[in-house]
């Protein structure tokens, strides 16, 4: 036995089978691309401008902002022993005194002793002056 269909349900069926069997046509303006940022030689150049300003003015920027200013028996840090900006400040600042660096091991360093008892400490007290740095 078979069951009659009003017309609105077989019109209403006849139209979503026309919709799911149809494709969007691509639209042949539009280029196909990965996501991708295309820049051109000129914004190139503005990039890299901007890249050249972070990583050589910001670190000449935040010695002005960050002041280090060690004494005369100032020695790195053991935690900050591998901070080659601080290192790098403070042999900078040391060369502009007229200072004698001393570099070495732990007993150079004085790991174990106070500030008032290091090897650079010592070489001051003979010398006279804030001669040696460590």
């Amino acid at each position: 036995m078979r069951k009659h269909r009003s017309a609105g349900t077989e019109a209403a069926s006849a139209g979503r089978s026309r919709e799911a069997g149809r494709r969007e046509e691509p639209n042949p303006t539009v280029a196909f691309s990965s996501n991708e940022i295309r820049l051109s030689p000129r914004q190139c150049g503005i990039a890299a401008a901007v890249l050249l300003l972070a990583f050589y003015g910001l670190p000449r920027l935040w010695e002005h902002w960050e002041p280090f200013q060690p004494d005369s028996d100032y020695r790195m840090p053991f935690e900050l022993g591998n901070d080659y900006w601080l290192f790098s400040r403070y042999c900078r600042s040391a060369a502009s005194r007229d200072q004698t660096i001393v570099l070495g091991d732990s007993v150079v360093w004085g790991h174990y002793v106070g500030p008032a008892e290091t090897l650079s400490h010592y070489l001051n007290e003979l010398a006279g002056r804030p001669q040696f740095a460590n």
